[in-house]
């Protein structure tokens, strides 16, 4: 297990013990308050406020594995990008230190190849332009009942409009999809 790993662990551990020593001794004052610091964030902050004293250390074992986690994460930011274990690291933060539970960061997004960006370019293309296709003929099929009423022709000129601006799109996949994949730039 590498040091940045070892320091995420024992500072997850830290925060943990803190965020139960904290609720522990919202408890020990009363149960209600206890119930309210250990399921709403807001009475964790409200408590440490109200009860200093009694909410000085559980306060300084989470920061303290706070800053661990912090450290462990900068440390080995480029080791712990190809850990996928390290969701669940990210997945626990929220609940202990208050906040929205179930939060993971985002999974880096792969440069795609020129290959695979002409590939989904084509692919791109081909569905754009059945829908292209279907969007005609339901113009056509609407066109044929407008029959000089206003409100039906405006219905149809939005669809209409919408229609333009697919056909443009679909232009300019045809004309990327039928070029040179090297003169395809990103």
């Amino acid at each position: 297990m590498s040091v940045p790993k070892i320091l995420i662990l024992i500072g997850v551990l830290c925060a943990i013990v803190g965020k139960f020593s904290l609720v522990a001794a919202a408890f020990r004052e009363s149960f209600r308050r206890g119930l309210r610091v250990l399921l709403v964030p807001i009475w964790t902050l409200i408590f440490i406020i109200q009860s200093w004293e009694e909410a000085k250390q559980p306060l300084l074992c989470m920061v303290v594995g706070l800053v661990l986690v912090g450290s462990g994460l900068v440390m080995g930011r480029d080791e712990l990008s190809q850990d996928k274990n390290v969701a669940q690291v990210y997945a626990l933060l929220p609940f202990i230190f208050g906040g929205r539970s179930g939060s993971t960061p985002a999974p880096e997004k792969k440069e795609e190849t020129p290959e695979q960006r002409h590939e989904r370019v084509k692919a791109d293309f081909a569905r754009d332009a059945a829908d292209l296709k279907a969007k005609y003929d339901a113009l056509q099929v609407q066109w044929a009942g407008v029959k000089g009423d206003p409100a039906r022709r405006a219905a149809f000129d939005k669809e209409a409009a919408v229609y333009a601006e697919l056909r443009k799109k679909v232009e300019a996949e045809k004309a990327e999809a039928e070029s040179p994949i090297a003169s395809i730039s990103h």
